[in-house]
This record gives C-alpha cells, sequence and structure tokens, in this order.
C-alpha cells in the first residue's frame, strides 16, 4: 500500500496539478495588477454593510423561481420564506448603515 505522503507526492506531481497552480498564480497576479477589480468589490460592499437587503434579495428570488419553475400546489412552502422576510426586515431596521466592515 502507498503511504499517504507517496500519494499528495504523486499528485502534486501530476501535470494538471501543476497547470493548475500555475494558472491559479497568473490569475492571482493579475487581481493585484488589475484595474477594474478594486471597482467590482466596492459593489459588494452594499452587501457586507446592508445584510437584510441580501436577505429579502434572496427571499424574493426564491418565491419568483418557485412560482415560475416549481409552482406548489399549497401555500405551506411559504412558511420558510416569510420567517426570513421577516428576519431580512429586522436586520433592515436594527443594522446601522453606516457601519464599516471589518478589513
Amino acid at each position: 500500500m502507498t503511504s499517504e505522503r507517496g500519494v499528495v507526492r504523486i499528485i502534486e506531481g501530476s501535470a494538471v496539478v501543476r497547470t493548475a497552480d500555475r494558472l491559479f498564480h497568473r490569475i492571482a497576479a493579475a487581481a493585484r495588477q488589475s484595474r477594474s477589480l478594486p471597482k467590482a468589490v466596492a459593489l459588494f460592499d452594499d452587501a457586507r454593510t446592508r445584510p437584510g437587503a441580501v436577505v429579502l434579495a434572496a427571499v424574493v428570488t426564491h418565491l419568483v423561481l418557485m412560482i415560475a419553475v416549481a409552482r406548489p400546489p399549497a401555500g405551506y412552502w411559504l412558511i420558510l420564506p416569510s420567517i426570513f422576510a421577516a428576519a431580512g426586515v429586522l436586520l433592515v431596521f436594527a443594522v446601522d448603515v453606516k457601519a464599516r466592515p471589518r478589513g
């Protein structure tokens, strides 16, 4: 039986893993030099500071998809979305909008 370290060495030495590692390093280097990445990250700052809006958007997305695709016959499936909608509304009113994400 092959030892665990031997298996790890074989996997790390494979061409697929080496190619994936080089690709990851190139993507990381490109991300550090990117001018558009900070703009994209800034768009997600609102999601970090407004969790209630994110929860409400998820509830609305779920409702639209359930009605459009699944078309459930009874109203029992609305129990969980209504609980999450209440939690989202609570978060909208309880979380300080001026809060800054930790970083």
